[in-house]
């Protein structure tokens, strides 16, 4: 302890690279404003005792190594409600959290609470205040290539253990400095889960983004990347239906229209065509795939045409119709039974199987067996989305998110795709109510428009 006239100077030394201190006495010990206010040494906290101390600590802290006024401290402890025994309150904070740094260790010159003037100034390693390693990972972030970007904002994220200054006396820090803490944490949350779309992480991240804009429902950035997510897990009737309640919200409870990013999403959506978006990303910008990943197998092409066994004769009108087509869509072959529907399908697949590089699909809906239970919806399209080569764990549970996911995959396929029908009810994707299938073969050419 010195007494230089100007009152008590304690003085400790903390090692200035993180996690390597000089001395022995500094091991683990760090300054906390990311969770619950104080000075700790790992697990431990070794104080202040009060909110009124961990108060001061955190106003001396947030101006690390500057003055910190008696008058700032006073408005911080007590608002505008000042006691006219202020002085002596703040003194008795500054007095008890000395005490607790005298449990670092012996003085040194790196760590020091001085008295000056009509204030205090704490200085410390930057690197033992959570803070300041959270704030210098950002800033690191922002001249770093993606892959290393994304590593430091998790790093840095990662010195957050709950809402920043918790535990202090009075409202002042909450109202004032809080907000735009959670704004830095906010900001670097988003740059995160942004590099973590530019890596393809969507199915990491979906659930994530769920929780957050219901914490945070104003952040039109989050409700775009959610957005952007459910989309390219295939799940594009959700994302679809996110964006517009949260257009709704918008305009009912704000009176304004959301921004040009989220309408242009949006529309991207809406006409289901492939796009990029910019993402903002620590160093500036960078484009986001909006289409679902293109599935590739894993060995050869796809081709699943079962070998024609009847020789076709008498349907090169039909072959020609089919052949000339362009209407997109559903080419559907109806007739009574045994006339030839299947033949005909499956002999035009396999003669056009060369517009389809990406590989052939067939699918036995077991409309018309003896003893056959026909497929339902749900059943055809799981069938469908195993044969694309979704991971189960990936498949939505309801119909309409199976329906989105399927079309996904076929957006970034050319397939053609022959069906034997089925009676059940099904719904195609754009209809709300089922409607019965047709008792025809089916060909797929194309993948439906809207």
């Amino acid at each position: 302890m010195i007494n230089d006239g100007r009152g008590d100077i304690m003085i400790a030394t903390l090692s200035p690279s993180l996690g390597a201190p000089v001395n022995k006495f500094a091991r683990g010990v760090e300054f906390r404003l990311l969770g619950s206010v104080g000075i700790w040494q790992g697990e431990r906290q070794l104080g202040p005792a009060t909110p009124q101390q961990r108060t001061v600590l955190a106003m001396l802290l947030l101006d690390a190594g500057r003055m910190v006024s008696l008058d700032r401290l006073s408005t911080a402890l007590w608002g505008s409600e000042v006691p006219a025994l202020a002085r002596n309150g703040v003194q008795g904070c500054v007095s008890k959290i000395r005490r607790v740094l005298e449990l670092v260790g012996p003085p040194s010159a790196e760590l020091e609470l001085t008295t000056l003037g009509m204030g205090y100034c704490l200085k410390v390693p930057w690197s033992s205040v959570d803070l300041l390693r959270f704030r210098e990972a950002v800033r690191a972030a922002g001249v770093s290539d993606p892959a290393e970007a994304h590593a430091l904002l998790r790093s840095g994220l990662s010195q957050w253990r709950g809402p920043a200054l918790s535990e202090v006396a009075g409202s002042w820090l909450a109202d004032n400095v809080v907000p735009e803490l959670e704004e830095e944490r906010l900001s670097a949350l988003e740059q995160r889960i942004a590099l973590d779309l530019v890596r393809r992480r969507d199915q990491d991240v979906v659930k994530e983004l769920s929780a957050l804009i219901v914490e945070f429902p104003w952040r039109e950035h989050l409700v775009c990347l959610q957005g952007i997510t459910l989309h390219r897990c295939g799940r594009r009737v959700e994302a679809l239906a996110l964006l517009r309640r949260w257009r709704r919200r918008f305009v009912d409870e704000l009176g304004i229209e959301p921004g040009r990013a989220f309408q242009d999403l949006h529309q991207a959506l809406l006409d289901d065509r492939e796009s990029t978006l910019p993402l903002p990303v620590p160093g500036g910008a960078l484009e986001v795939t909006l289409s679902p990943p293109r599935v590739t197998p894993d060995g050869p092409t796809i081709r699943q045409l079962p070998a024609v066994t009847t020789h076709l004769v008498g349907r090169r009108k039909e072959l020609r119709a089919l052949d000339t087509d362009e209407g997109g869509g559903i080419s559907v072959i109806s007739g009574t039974a045994g006339v030839g529907k299947t033949t005909l399908a499956l002999h035009w697949a396999q003669q056009a199987s060369d517009r389809f590089p990406d590989g052939q699909l067939h699918l036995d809906l077991r409309g018309f067996g003896p003893k056959s239970t026909p497929a339902r919806p749900a059943e055809a399209l799981r069938t469908m989305l195993r044969i694309l080569q979704v991971p189960a764990e990936r498949t939505p549970g309801d119909l309409d998110g199976q329906i989105s996911l399927y079309r996904g995959r076929r957006s970034t396929h050319r397939l053609p795709q022959t069906t034997r029908p089925s009676p059940c009810l099904t719904r195609r994707p754009g209809q709300r109510h089922p409607a019965p299938a047709h008792h025809g073969r089916k060909t797929r050419r194309h993948t439906p428009p809207g």
